[in-house]
């Protein structure tokens, strides 16, 4: 075996198991789980100058996904560059994300990585961040699971996970055994709750998508023949239990009494509540807008300038700060990103947005490949969940939503990238 030869299986080794190790740890240890993913990068780029770099294996569709990051991400640090605050008010590394995706995406292209250990990663996630809940809510008592970070993260990343990997799990039924796609099932259970269990509403919409993938799968694939067996006793047994669990302890129904509460305590001119001080904050972000449309008011004057409205009587001051919360931002990426970059920062949002969810559904409707199809309707959900997430809260001011964002959309496509390969190898 040549050296060239072992360095390629070395390289498919590490790769794999550093993916494998990044998505597992992300949403389980937040505070510093995305740091691993970096570290991956750094030996990425390590690894780099050692291994066969063909830049020739980088399609137009592979370059066209690098360009929607790259703008995202210029357009950001020129924005702070130009407002002075350098970082300050911005979670560390946060805008260099999307040049991070661009760096895996081409080191994936060149260099192969185990897609097994991938779509395990999405499942070993789902058990641990059902661990971390089960034991905050059931053993602490605690009314919502926060993981020690803000429940909106936690929550919309096990959303997340639970999607992708139910959607991975689709991808795989064929070569996964009946048992073994009932136990992952129930992993993918564990991940929702999980993300109920935390009370972000922002995330709840995204169970759509599974009622979607199942009459999917059930129309084409005639799932629903009935065999009263002890794997559908299992089943409805699960489902019973995931029932009395959403009804007794996720608090579904006060969430949703308190949008009742709060949509008529805002009429009534009462503000100081998380829907109403959700209001002021997207009304001061078009008063800032409307005053700044080209290019906006700059990542450090915003919160100068609401700070201003609010001493001026037109805002609530609970835009500032609820008890110890500061508000940083406003609490919806398409309005903040209005308001710090104009309409020139919301044009690129949308591209980042955009440009995976075309290319994710063209690589869908173009193949009749049924592990590609799958997992090219994974990786198009993500922008879709991303913007879903980004209308209750900004998202993309969070380093591990960050993260999660574009290293996940990077290893998805190279997935589907490395299968189309494959398939055009046999072809040959």
């Amino acid at each position: 075996m040549h050296n060239q030869e072992k360095t390629q299986i070395l390289l498919f080794w590490v790769n794999s198991i550093f993916i494998f190790s990044w998505i597992t740890i992300l949403p389980i240890q937040i505070k510093y789980g995305y740091w691993v993913s970096f570290l991956f990068l750094i030996l990425s780029i390590t690894f780099f100058f050692k291994a066969n770099f063909l830049m020739e294996r980088m399609s137009y569709s592979d370059w066209f996904l690098s360009l929607s990051f790259f703008l995202y991400s210029v357009n950001w640090v020129w924005d702070i560059i130009r407002s002075d605050s350098y970082f300050s008010e911005v979670a560390f590394l946060a805008p260099l994300w999307p040049l991070f995706g661009i760096l895996l995406l081409i080191y994936l292209r060149n260099n192969k990585f185990s897609i097994f250990f991938m779509k395990s990663a999405f499942f070993a996630a789902c058990v641990g961040v059902s661990v971390i809940a089960f034991y905050e809510k059931f053993i602490q008592g605690a009314y919502r699971v926060t993981n020690g970070v803000s429940p909106i993260v936690f929550g919309n990343l096990s959303m997340l996970y639970s999607v992708l990997a139910f959607f991975v799990l689709l991808a795989s039924s064929r070569n996964v055994s009946k048992n073994m796609a009932l136990l992952l099932f129930i992993f993918i259970l564990g991940g929702i709750l999980t993300s109920i269990f935390t009370g972000s509403r922002g995330s709840w919409g995204c169970l759509f998508f599974v009622l979607f993938a199942l009459i999917k799968k059930f129309k084409y694939d005639g799932c629903f023949k009935f065999k009263l067996d002890a794997r559908s006793l299992i089943f409805i047994a699960l489902f019973f239990a995931f029932g009395y669990l959403l009804i007794t302890f996720s608090h579904i129904e006060d969430r949703f009494m308190m949008i009742k509460s709060d949509l008529m305590d805002y009429r009534e001119g009462r503000v100081f509540t998380s829907l109403g001080l959700r209001f002021e904050m997207w009304r001061g972000a078009w008063i800032i807008f409307s005053q700044h449309i080209w290019f906006g008011a700059g990542e450090s004057q915003l919160t100068f300038m609401r700070d201003q409205l609010v001493e001026s009587g037109v805002l609530n001051r609970g835009v500032i700060r609820e008890g110890s919360l500061v508000f940083l931002h406003l609490h919806n990426d398409i309005f903040d990103v209005a308001a710090r970059r104009g309409l020139i920062g919301v044009l690129f949002a949308l591209i980042m947005y955009f440009v995976p969810f075309y290319l994710f559904f063209a690589k869908y409707f173009r193949s009749t490949h049924e592990e590609l199809r799958w997992l090219a309707l994974s990786g198009g959900l993500i922008p879709i969940m991303y913007f879903l997430f980004g209308l209750s809260y900004t998202v993309m001011r969070e380093p591990q939503m960050l993260a999660a964002y574009f290293l996940l959309i990077s290893v998805i496509w190279c997935a589907i990238r490395q299968i189309e390969d494959k398939l055009r190898k046999d072809l040959n």
